[in-house]
């Protein structure tokens, strides 16, 4: 048997909830920043004197760039790996964000938007592959729709902070934890493998079968 059909005839292991709830929370900052970015617009806008259309500009800098963040990450992932692209979009996002909070001027920020988004968006579409491709046949529906629930969770922490930390430290300090996934991307770098179905797509048929007779042993 290859590497799929192998895959396909085990239960849920703890290795595969390892990789739905590390890819989920990789979700979760995702939408936290969405939602703080919601949330501190009017904000910027009062400070730097914005126009309704600069504000309207800013907040689309992030979406184009989740859009070419998304266009680019699957030919990436397919040429240095899932979990490469993944670690690599994480710490493009927290540098981003983290700059966004450092931004000196309009320009800047705007800038700096646009790379979260790339990060963001190129992040978004890897994460879900690598769960479908962990996931036997019977599971995998419900595993990426299991997945892709730690989005509201993000919106959810979002709106605590700008509740809670907004209003006493300003529109910076939501930037600033919108870097914390730099840390998040260390923690993923040793603790999750790579897809054991791109292993064996790209001819790592031993570094696959690792991967999968792990999963069997967990069986």
């Amino acid at each position: 048997m290859n590497i799929a059909q192998r895959i396909d005839q085990l239960p849920m292991t703890p290795l595969m909830r390892r990789v739905i709830f590390i890819g989920g929370i990789g979700l979760m900052f995702d939408a936290m920043d969405q939602g703080m970015v919601s949330g501190v617009l009017a904000s910027i806008g009062q400070e730097w004197t914005l126009t309704g259309g600069q504000l309207g500009f800013l907040a689309s800098s992030g979406v184009i760039g989740m859009f070419v963040g998304a266009l680019l990450a699957g030919f990436l992932s397919d040429r240095f790996g899932r979990r490469t692209i993944v670690l690599v979009t994480l710490l493009v996002f927290s540098a981003g964000s983290a700059l966004c909070g450092a931004s000196t001027s309009y320009e800047m920020l705007l800038v700096c938007r646009f790379f979260t988004g790339l990060g963001l968006g190129g992040e978004l579409p890897v994460i879900t592959t690598m769960v479908s491709e962990f996931s036997p046949i019977c599971s995998r529906g419900r595993n990426v729709v299991l997945v892709e629930s730690f989005w509201a969770w993000g919106w959810i922490a979002a709106s605590l902070v700008s509740y809670l930390a907004i209003p006493l430290y300003g529109w910076r300090v939501a930037f600033f934890v919108g870097a914390v996934p730099a840390l998040f991307a260390a923690i993923l770098r040793f603790t999750m493998p790579e897809s054991p179905r791109y292993l064996e797509s790209v001819g790592k048929h031993e570094q696959a079968d690792a991967v999968v007779i792990r999963m069997e042993k967990e069986a």
